[in-house]
């Protein structure tokens, strides 16, 4: 959901995707760069997966990473370069296990905001 209580919508393209991968019925939380076509289905970017393949999964947010190469590019006012190689360490980490907040906590210590 928005933050207006909508539906999200999102434009095809490149995501990180936070979403529940339900393949052993437990509905496991997972963080997964994925893109998404136009006819809005999501398949995962390093396997080709389908992302959405059991009953129960589901996305429950994704952050756009497409964005403009030129220099100095920012997200959310963040250079993207800077948010790109976050990302790919947050994914990294989450996929490691444990306390996501304290994943997410550690990397912030790591990796003050330029």
């Amino acid at each position: 959901m928005g933050t207006d209580g909508k539906p999200s919508t999102y434009k095809p393209g490149l995501y990180a995707v936070r979403h529940i991968d339900n393949w052993d019925g437990e509905r496991d939380v997972a963080l997964t760069f994925a893109m998404l076509d136009a006819d809005g289905k999501w398949t995962d970017k390093e396997t080709g997966e389908p992302l959405l393949a059991y009953k129960g999964d589901k996305v429950l947010t994704a952050w756009p990473l497409d964005c403009s190469d030129a220099p100095g590019t920012q997200i959310i006012g963040v250079p993207r370069n800077w948010l790109e190689n976050w990302a790919l360490e947050l994914v990294e980490a989450a996929q490691d296990g444990g306390q996501m907040s304290n994943q997410v906590e550690h990397l912030l210590e790591i990796h003050a905001k330029p």
